[in-house]
């Protein structure tokens, strides 16, 4: 087959000629109705995963999940079998950390300001020791890694907690196992309770009395429970009390202290329930409790405090005055209040459009006040751009407005130091001012990006693609680890390259907003012509290519399209409804579809257990569900090496079920068996079956990390010695440079080499005859160079000619030249007409391809 390998792609990647054509999630201050756009982005993408893992039932099984999480922690902490050699070297970090990740909360240390705490809402617990240059995860060794709330102890600066669990309560469990403390400023962490409560929200430590300790937790949003409200400890952790208990499904989202009087505390109530039938996000818990006694008894304040149903309220306390902030039962900004006399009367703050516009519709996610403990009228209320007042209210501004880069939107966290410095957690990681908020900066640069989605470009097989939470879809590797572009908006999905023409990819954002570029990226065209847009569209809706002709795509609502009309898709309905409907209180769809590569058979998977077939390409269908579970089917993969092999993974938790859900059948669905082996009960999401190899290799990324077997099921061992427990989206065997590639819903995207464990099959680009970037390097000297650039690569052994091409690290071609075949290429060209900057020469041909990269400066 005839392969065009292109570098032009990378190039518009890396010069962001196109990127971004959808809005940044920077900002300029998003609108209203933007913001209630942004309230689906945020809840329905985890309650669609969730619905998944509890489907049929509705609730999420929290006791299976945390056994198959120990389960595979115990995979990992296992040697590797002899068969299983080479399953124990260590993931490559590719990228990327640029984008970030969302950061529920951060810390300075007490003394140390280079010190600091960040941590994130699935991706664990980061330190620094200076400053923010380097980072280093700290919590990889437990078990749940959302990360709710960070306290150091004011009167011992190397004792610190982390309370895990999210407390923004979306629907996939990211919830925790408990409280852990450090006694050396964070860097190991023991487990000292809670773990019922499932969620910490707040953590405070008496100011003078070490052994004294409050939290607040809300408990598993997934049925009522009294593991609920604010415990304290006497003694430093090692015992508890549950000290204000406020109902089965009303938790305790925050706690503070008096800032004249310890002894005085405030806990604010939060009715939150979520599971698939049910999302409670106010009630009449809503309430401010007050304790005189350090938490021994508690009273309910009123005054003008609202009396009706309310939704998540914030605290903070700064020298004589008391803060609220509530949010009402449409998400809504409902009011911020001030008491100067302990909580016994309350004065309403006036704030501006700016701050009611910031959390409009999306109170649930935010609902956070900070004062500064030095300055009561230097107050900021966090939101989708966070806003600030110097004078106690009387005007309002816009936290970040003087910034000179771009701020990630939806913010979390804002710290004050007496330093005057300032942190800012946000969904798209921190930011430090060391002015008081008058100039910000990126402050770390940590790879913890959420993955739906992964892919390589067969043309240019070292570049990585990615689609992610709340970050768009965004492309490069560990080379350019921290320089990653952006390509597409929204919640980034799936990315397809054409295989043999290097300027055409399709990109996709959340409901099934595909697109195409026949450019490389400097242009695109919405590919929905023919879809019915009130179709039931998954949030990550499924296309693909057809293996036998590119210009035939596929795509699957609640039910199948096909195109026929080339690169730009014009597509037409090829089934009925493949779902049982719109039943359960869920928008069911279809979730996986494969095609065979030899039979061109299709299978389709739905997220209400069905699987189907269909032998004449879409014309006629069959149900082959039998036998089957009834859980969310995540992946089918048609064997590249038997006609008549396919494989199914389901997602899925149950009480007293302990089968992982990985299926085969060798008749084309008429039977089927499991091929589960010695995996851990988790959620399958993504299949590999490696070609080549007789069905007998097999990658599947589960909620707990990877896992692979040689031996066709039989026994399975989980990859790699340095990635946490964490769940792994998607997977792709990168045939170009033989890597496996897992996204993560935690730690962006990494790669591991099957070098040695496997070999790619005979038509990829590592078997091509001629020069590779791999066997033949590209020698460009001098570099940098001012006028006379010299190429020298072997061409022996080829009988064709080879088009060198150099581009600007813009995408605009300069200079194009053929090298004779059969011959040591050594290539003298004239570059002194160049500006200075960064260039890329791309030599390639029917079967071969080279690139190398060189740096033009000016002569003396």
């Amino acid at each position: 087959m005839k392969r065009q390998f292109g570098i032009l792609i990378f190039l518009l990647v890396l010069s962001g000629i196109a990127w971004n054509h959808w809005n940044s999630i920077a900002e300029p201050v998003p609108t209203l109705s933007e913001n209630l756009s942004r309230l689906e982005t945020k809840h329905i993408p985890s309650d669609e995963f969730f619905m998944q893992r509890a489907f049929p039932d509705a609730s999420f099984s929290m006791q299976a999940y945390t056994d198959a999480i120990k389960s595979a922690k115990s995979h990992s902490q296992a040697q590797p079998r002899n068969n299983f050699e080479h399953f124990d070297r260590a993931w490559q970090v590719e990228g990327p950390g640029n984008l970030g990740a969302r950061i529920n909360t951060v810390a300075y240390h007490p003394v140390n300001t280079d010190i600091i705490l960040a941590g994130f809402s699935s991706g664990g617990l980061f330190r620094t020791d200076n400053g923010g240059k380097d980072w280093i995860p700290v919590f990889d060794d437990q078990l749940f890694l959302a990360i709710g709330d960070i306290a150091f102890d004011p009167t011992d600066p190397n004792t610190v907690y982390a309370g895990t669990g999210d407390t923004n309560i979306s629907g996939f469990p990211f919830l925790g196992d408990g409280l852990y403390k450090s006694e050396d400023a964070g860097i190991t962490w023991k487990k000292i309770g809670l773990e019922s409560t499932r969620i910490i929200s707040k953590i405070i430590v008496h100011p003078s009395n070490s052994n004294i300790v409050f939290v607040a937790t809300m408990g598993l949003p997934f049925e009522p429970t009294k593991d609920r409200g604010v415990y304290r400890s006497l003694d430093g952790g090692k015992n508890w009390q549950q000290i204000l208990f406020l109902g089965e499904e009303t938790g305790a989202i925050d706690v503070i202290f008096d800032a004249q009087n310890p002894d005085v505390l405030y806990a604010a109530g939060w009715d939150r329930m979520r599971n698939s039938k049910v999302s409670k996000t106010h009630g009449d818990g809503a309430k401010i409790h007050r304790s005189t006694d350090g938490g021994t008894t508690w009273q309910q304040l009123g005054h003008i405090l609202p009396s009706e149903p309310q939704g998540r309220i914030g605290l903070a306390a700064s020298q004589d005055a008391i803060f609220a902030i509530y949010v009402d039962s449409l998400h809504n900004h409902h009011n911020l209040f001030r008491s100067y006399d302990k909580g016994a009367t309350w004065a309403v703050i006036p704030v501006n459009e700016s701050v009611r516009e910031s959390l409009q519709g999306f109170g649930w996610y935010f609902g956070k006040i900070r004062v500064n403990p030095e300055n009561r009228n230097d107050i900021t209320i966090l939101g989708v751009h966070s806003n600030r007042t110097l004078d106690g209210g009387a005007t309002w501004q816009v936290l970040t407005r003087f910034s000179n880069i771009s701020i990630h939107a939806d913010h979390h966290d804002v710290v004050y130091h007496p330093s005057g410095k300032m942190l800012l957690a946000t969904d798209g990681g921190l930011y430090e001012s060391i002015n008081k908020g008058t100039d910000w900066k990126d402050a770390e640069n940590i790879p913890a990006t959420q993955t739906y989605r992964v892919a390589f470009n067969p043309h240019v097989p070292d570049f990585y693609y990615g689609g992610f939470q709340d970050n768009g879809s965004a492309a490069g590797n560990a080379n350019q680890i921290n320089t990653w572009e952006k390509y597409n908006g929204g919640d980034g999905f799936t990315t397809v390259f054409h295989p043999t023409e290097s300027q055409i990819f399709y990109s996709e954002s959340q409901r099934g907003k595909i697109e195409v570029t026949r450019d490389g990226g400097a242009s695109w065209t919405v590919a929905l012509t023919g879809i019915n847009l009130s179709d039931r569209r998954g949030w990550d809706m499924p296309y693909i290519l057809s293996p036998h002709n590119p210009s035939v795509l596929y795509t699957g609502t609640h039910r199948m399209y096909k195109s026929t009309n080339g690169t730009v898709p014009e597509w037409k309905v090829i089934s009925e409804d493949l779902t049982d409907g719109p039943i359960y209180d869920r928008p069911q769809s279809i979730s996986a579809i494969s095609q065979s590569s030899i039979s061109k058979t299709l299978y389709v998977g739905t997220m209400d257990a069905n699987v189907w077939k269909s032998e004449d390409e879409g014309i006629t269908w069959e149900n082959i569900q039998h036998q089957l579970p009834e859980r969310a089917v995540t992946d089918m993969v048609a064997s590249p090496d038997a006609e008549n092999t396919v494989f199914v993974t389901y997602s899925g938790y149950k009480d007293n079920d302990f089968s992982p859900h990985i299926f085969r059948s060798d008749d084309k669905g008429g039977s089927w068996y499991s091929i589960a082996g010695n995996l851990p009960a988790l959620a399958i999401n993504a299949l590999v079956v490696a070609e080549g190899y007789g069905n007998q290799v097999l990658f599947v990324g589960t909620d707990g990390g990877v896992f692979g077997t040689m031996n066709g099921g039989e026994q399975w061992e989980r990859l790699g010695t340095n990635m946490p427990i964490v769940a792994v989206f998607d997977l792709v065997w990168n045939t170009g440079v033989n890597t496996l590639v897992a996204g993560t819903f935690a730690r962006s995207i990494l790669s591991y080499s099957l070098d040695e464990i496997i070999e790619p099959p005979s038509n990829t680009l590592s078997s091509l005859s001629g020069p590779t970037a791999t066997e033949q390097p590209l020698l460009l000297f001098p570099n940098p160079v001012q006028d006379q650039l010299h190429l020298s690569f072997s061409n022996k052994g080829t009988n064709e000619s080879l088009q060198v091409a150099i581009y600007h690290s813009n995408g605009q071609q300069v200079d194009a030249f053929k090298a004779r075949p059969g011959q040591d290429a050594f290539i003298q060209r004239n570059v002194g007409h160049l500006e200075s900057g960064i260039y890329i020469i791309k030599i390639s041909g029917e079967r071969s391809y080279l690139t190398g990269q060189f740096v033009k400066i000016e002569g003396r």
